[in-house]
Parts: C-alpha cells; structure tokens; sequence
C-alpha cells in the first residue's frame, strides 16, 4: 500500500498500518523517519513536481519555502537510512 502523506503523525499512523511506501512526506520528523527506516517503508519524495513548481515561479516564496523543506527531509531520511526512491 502507498500512502501520501505530509505530517508526521499521518506518517505514523501509515506505517503501523502496513504502508510500503510514503509518497511527499516533506514534514516528516526524525520520529517518522526512523518508524519507516524501521518498518522498511520506502521514502518517495516526488521531487520532480517541487522543483518545476519552484523553477517556473521564482518569485512564489511558498513554492521556493516547499522545495528546500523537502530537499532538507529527503536528506534527514538519507541520514536516518531510509530507503528513498
């Protein structure tokens, strides 16, 4: 089962419910993550659809603010070992 989810207790709840995969997530917390890393549960950031949001309106701080809040959580997943894909 995949889940898209962004807050963490979301997060949570998905992986104790058997989730594989956690799709967005850029407001996952080091308890989230180590959940997943511990459930095996693999991290899909879908940053592609970020970064074209932040790229084609550099003047929306909001879309720039989502961008490097997931860029910094799919990094805190890559420390904590999460399986990112």
């Amino acid at each position: 089962m995949a889940v898209h989810a962004k807050h963490p207790t979301a997060i949570l709840r998905a992986v104790e419910a058997g989730a594989k995969s956690v799709e967005h997530g850029e407001f996952a917390n080091e308890t989230a993550l180590t959940a997943m890393r511990d459930k095996g549960v693999a991290y899909v950031p879908t940053l592609t659809i970020y970064e074209a949001l932040a790229q084609y309106n550099p003047g929306n701080s909001e879309a720039q603010e989502a961008f490097a809040r997931l860029k910094a959580t799919v990094a805190d997943a890559i420390d904590v070992g999460v399986n990112v894909v």
